[in-house]
């Protein structure tokens, strides 16, 4: 039994590192351009379970940057994306979605009327605004820690709470 419980601690601390983790970054934009969010996490802070991160809003062409502190169950887990798409190819409702950072499987309107998750950071392939939809134009895997240790870098090719909507 306490070899048991052993292995599943430690499979368990090894999945929470997988994703996110610091170093995620996404860009989702309009068509114009004119409208954007770009999300970076800074770090983790694992006796709050909380992440720093920079996130800069563009709407209508002007800028701002936030530093956020956001609890880890506010950021979707590659785990809690491949889990969502999984059960939507399951019951026939996942789609291939194409948007400037590739083509994507993915679960249409899991949060708001219109988004689109997939397995990237953050989920979003599409976060819906009221000026425009914002369509996924880059992603980046941050550093992750395997069961060695060793930190490990992988960048796409495409370069309960507060709220039950995810960040950002």
């Amino acid at each position: 039994m306490k070899v048991f419980l052993l292995i599943s601690f430690f499979l368990l601390s090894v999945s929470s590192f997988a994703s996110p983790t610091p170093g995620d970054e996404i860009l989702l934009s309009d068509e114009s351009g004119m409208n954007s969010i770009h999300v970076k996490i800074l770090s983790y802070n694992a006796a709050a379970d909380t992440f720093e991160v920079l996130r800069e809003v563009t709407e209508s062409g002007t800028v701002e940057v936030f530093n956020d502190t956001v609890p880890s169950r506010r950021i979707l887990s590659d785990s809690d994306t491949k889990e969502m798409v999984d059960e939507c190819r399951a019951s026939g409702k996942s789609e291939m979605m194409t948007v400037p950072a590739g083509t994507f499987e993915v679960c249409r309107n899991v949060y708001y009327e219109g988004d689109a998750i997939g397995e990237v950071p953050f989920g979003y392939v599409i976060r819906p605004k009221p000026e425009a939809d914002l369509k996924l134009v880059s992603f980046t895997r941050g550093n992750e820690i395997g069961a060695s240790g060793v930190g490990m870098k992988n960048q796409s090719s495409a370069g309960s709470s507060e709220s039950e909507i995810q960040y950002p």
